[in-house]
């Protein structure tokens, strides 16, 4: 009797763990640092702008904010292949001006999937008029 439990054991144990690696198969996040700095066309970091990271409609989306160097970091783990990037000043003219909204895009590459990366990002933003200024909507 201890002999076939220890079987009925030994089976149950193997197919949890073969279960649980099987759902990896079909979702394997990407875990990465999105890291980089923000300045305006002269070089001067520029402090609170907002960086949103988009992965799609099932994932949504995230937030930073640039710090007094204009750096910002954003850890993310995602299996998104697009990930849609905004770059907004948000708070007009507390940062020394208002500046113009950029959008941007990464392509995470299939091979990069299983990997842990840092992407460096730079963005220099133009002095904008306040209505090319406003915070708009995805």
């Amino acid at each position: 009797m201890k002999k076939t439990l220890r079987i009925i054991t030994g089976f149950i144990s193997w197919a949890v763990i073969s279960s649980c690696s099987a759902a990896y198969d079909y979702y394997i996040p990407a875990h990465m640092q999105i890291c980089g700095t923000v300045t305006d066309t002269e070089g001067n970091p520029l402090n609170h702008i907002k960086i949103s990271f988009d992965c799609g409609e099932h994932e949504g989306a995230m937030s930073v904010y640039t710090s007094l160097k204009g750096e910002f970091i954003a850890d993310m783990a995602t299996d998104a292949t697009i990930i849609s990037i905004k770059v907004e000043d948000i708070d007009g003219e507390d940062n020394g001006g208002l500046f113009e909204s950029i959008t941007d895009q990464i392509t995470i590459l299939e091979d990069d999937i299983l990997k842990e990366d840092t992407i460096t990002l730079d963005y220099r933003l133009s002095r904008a008029t306040a209505s090319e200024s406003s915070p708009q909507s995805w």
